[in-house]
């Protein structure tokens, strides 16, 4: 786990693949004892919105809702995009996945790598 040296909190971060001929990254990442999220996209990124599904095991994975609506962060490349707004959302799944686009409108990554996706969390 590294530190942040401006606030000395804990932080990790996670690269997110979204595999090309895919939206959503396969595998979650966990938000144990994490609450606070950030997101860059990477340059040439072919989508502006990322959505998320949540677990609880790390099998079933379901999409994620706030209030009735899905639970949506608009994302530019290179631009590092904090998400407080969801710290509700987000503490209450253990595993997290991204996806590029929304549920009704998943973006299927083009190109041999996909898109990595850099999740920045800390407590």
């Amino acid at each position: 786990m590294s530190q942040s040296v401006r606030d000395a909190r804990p932080y990790v971060i996670w690269p997110v693949t979204i595999p090309s001929g895919a939206s959503i990254c396969p595998t979650g990442i966990s938000m144990a004892g994490y609450k606070h999220a950030a997101f860059l996209v990477p340059s040439g990124s072919n989508y502006s919105m990322l959505t998320f599904q949540g677990s609880i095991d790390n099998v079933n994975f379901y999409n994620l809702q706030m209030d009735g609506v899905e639970v949506q962060q608009i994302a530019s490349a290179n631009v590092l995009t904090v998400a407080d707004q969801f710290l509700t959302a987000f503490s209450t799944v253990n595993f997290l996945t991204v996806r590029a686009g929304t549920s009704a409108l998943p973006i299927v990554q083009t190109g041999s790598a996909g898109s990595i996706i850099q999740v920045l969390m800390s407590v």
